[in-house]
């Protein structure tokens, strides 16, 4: 699967296969209608030869797209961030830790120009361990480049050679096929068609002139466009190599601006780590308090159930004593009702046997029989005395004789 995933991948970025698919389409237009005009059959289809020609422009076409589109491409992410290299103190380390994000970039970002120069770079200051010929040998993978980017053409030069080497050539294959038609029986007719006929063969020359001219001046833009572009990857990556891996010069100098280097080094690595700690702290203090709070919150929650238990047991209990008080309550009123009731009656027999004892004592005193009254009148007294024993203490009852009975005596 690899294999094929591979062969595809190239087949994608070959001119030829795209220039083959072009050809193809464009003699599938001329011959589907689209493009089918006498100038385009005449100058297109005439000869073998200019079937070649037009597959060798189409080639070359398809050439300079891809290019295009790979400088457009590499253009556009250029503004996309890089990885920044590590805080390591010691230069190898550092450049070993940036080789290593820069390898880990995605495919079409890690085959553009910059993160292959800055690659490059950091092997290099890798195997020397310094920076020192940095500057001279960015110079040099420039110059490299520029030479690859060069050597990328040659198979474009070559078909710009072609093309009109092929037009030449359909043009002398014309010439020759038309002078060897010549009828010495009769030269005067034959020359006259011989002469005729010439006017068509120079159409290849004419064909192969104008598509090398198209690809000249296309490739003139374009070569353009990609040495712009190299600028700029040189410029960036001057730029960002000086600012993260400078030149250290010669001398006590160079040792004190790397002491210098590695002070300021260790001055932003405690400031991090202070930062952090204090981040930490933060943290821990927040969560800290979260759990007190929740703490007190279940604290709170618990005390509170615990005093609404003992609160309600307590007044259950209340209840039911209170309950219990009212019962016996009401009983003993119920029998202070009847102790009561029950002298109310007394009082009302006592009153009766007053009224006669009145009634006797008035009667006795008529009859001058006081003394046998008044015995009788005890015995009554104690009578009522014991009947009334078991529904309320006694009363002192008072005799007192009327007045009737006392103007009697």
């Amino acid at each position: 699967m690899n294999s094929i995933g591979r062969f595809f991948g190239r087949l994608t970025h070959s001119a030829v296969f795209w220039g083959t698919v072009a050809a193809a389409g464009f003699y599938a237009l001329i011959d589907l209608g689209p493009l089918d005009y006498a100038l385009v059959r005449r100058y297109c289809t005439g000869h073998l030869v200019e079937y070649l020609e037009v597959l060798l422009f189409a080639i070359g076409l398809a050439m300079l797209g891809l290019k295009m589109l790979d400088a457009l491409g590499q253009r556009w992410r250029l503004a996309q961030p890089l990885p920044e290299p590590g805080d390591e103190t010691d230069v190898k380390q550092r450049a070993r830790g940036w080789l290593e994000r820069l390898a880990a970039l995605p495919a079409p970002m890690s085959g553009d120009a910059l993160p292959r120069r800055l690659c490059r770079a950091m092997e290099f200051v890798a195997a020397r361990g310094s920076t020192e010929g940095l500057d001279d040998e960015q110079k040099y993978w420039s110059e490299t480049e520029a030479a690859a980017s060069h050597a990328g053409y040659a198979l474009f030069r070559v078909i710009v050679w072609a093309i009109p080497i092929l037009g030449f050539l359909g043009t002398v294959l014309g010439i020759t096929v038309a002078l060897n038609s010549i009828d010495l029986a009769a030269p005067e007719k034959s020359m006259a068609e011989v002469l005729g006929g010439l006017g068509l063969k120079f159409d290849t020359t004419a064909l192969a002139l104008v598509l090398s001219m198209l690809l000249m001046f296309l490739h003139y833009f374009v070569e353009r466009f990609e040495n712009q572009l190299r600028d700029e990857v040189d410029r960036r990556a001057a730029r960002l190599l000086a600012e993260r891996f400078p030149s250290l010069p010669a001398g006590p100098d160079g040792q004190l601006l790397v002491v210098r280097r590695m002070a300021e080094t260790m001055v932003a690595a405690a400031e991090r780590l202070v930062e952090r700690q204090t981040e930490l702290w933060r943290s821990a203090i927040d969560a800290a308090a979260v759990r007190w709070t929740e703490m007190a919150a279940a604290a709170g929650a618990t005390l509170t159930e615990s005093v609404e238990r003992g609160l309600g047991d307590s007044l259950a209990k209340a209840r039911i004593e209170t309950a219990a008080s009212l019962a016996e309550l009401q009983q003993t009123a119920l029998r202070q009702v009847e102790v009561l009731e029950n002298a109310v009656r007394a009082a009302g027999e006592v009153a009766s046997l007053e009224r006669a004892l009145n009634e006797n004592l008035s009667a006795l005193a008529g009859a001058k029989h006081f003394e046998q009254t008044i015995t009788s009148l005890a015995a009554a007294v104690h009578l009522l005395t014991a009947r009334l024993s078991d529904a309320a203490p006694p009363q002192p009852i008072r005799l007192e004789p009327s007045r009737k009975a006392a103007r009697a005596a």
